[in-house]
C-alpha cells in the first residue's frame, strides 16, 4: 500500500478522488439485539457480541440494556472488510445457532454465523432477534409448559390456557411442584 501511495503521488495523482475504503478507514459499527423472545428472559447475566474480529474470545465483548427494554447494543470501531459475528449468554453459556443457509448468515469451514461487510461508513445494524434473522414478533401469548397437551413452543408469556391429562386427588390438573 506504501508502494502504491508513493507512486501515486510521484506521478501527480489527486489522492482526492481515491476512494478512503482503500486505504482501511474504519468506522462505527452498531450492532442491536433483542433478547424478548427468550422464554426465561431473565435467566442470564449477560449478553455479549461473538465474532472473527475478536477471535471468538466469549466474553470480550459485553454488550448493555442501558434502559432495560431488553435490547442490548454495542459499538465497535472497526476497518473495511467482512466479518463473522454471533450473540452470546454469558460468555459461551449460550449462542445463537442457525441453519446453513439462512438469510442473515454465511457458513466458513462448517460454521454458520451472521456475516457484515464494513464499507468504511458507520453503521447501525437493524435489531435482530436472538438466533432469528429478523425483528423479534413480540410476546406471544399461549401455554408454555411442554407437559400441557396444548404446549404452544412460540408462547412467551402463558396466559392459562393450558389443559393436561388426567387429575391428581386433590382437582387439580396438575401439581408442578408436589405440594398437593
Amino acid at each position: 500500500m506504501k508502494n502504491l501511495f508513493s507512486l501515486l503521488v510521484a506521478c501527480g495523482v489527486a489522492l482526492a478522488f481515491i476512494p478512503s475504503v482503500a486505504f482501511g478507514q474504519s468506522a462505527s459499527v452498531t450492532f442491536q439485539v433483542d433478547m424478548n423472545q427468550l422464554i426465561e428472559p431473565y435467566s442470564y447475566g449477560a449478553v455479549y457480541l461473538n465474532s472473527s474480529f475478536t477471535g471468538w474470545c466469549g466474553g470480550c465483548d459485553p454488550m448493555t440494556d442501558v434502559d432495560n427494554d431488553g435490547v442490548w447494543t454495542l459499538t465497535k470501531q472497526l476497518d473495511a472488510g467482512t466479518y463473522e459475528y454471533k450473540f452470546s449468554i454469558d460468555g459461551w453459556n449460550a449462542q445463537e445457532w442457525f441453519n446453513e443457509g439462512e438469510a442473515c448468515t454465511s457458513t466458513i469451514d462448517g460454521y454458520t454465523n451472521r456475516t457484515i461487510t464494513v464499507a468504511g461508513e458507520d453503521l447501525t445494524l437493524d435489531i435482530a432477534c436472538f438466533s432469528e434473522c429478523g425483528p423479534c414478533m413480540g410476546p406471544t401469548e399461549g401455554c408454555t409448559y411442554e407437559e400441557a397437551v396444548n404446549y404452544d413452543p412460540m408462547a412467551t408469556i402463558d396466559d392459562n390456557s393450558c389443559a393436561f391429562e388426567g387429575t391428581v386427588t386433590s382437582g387439580c390438573t396438575s401439581d408442578f411442584n408436589g405440594d398437593g
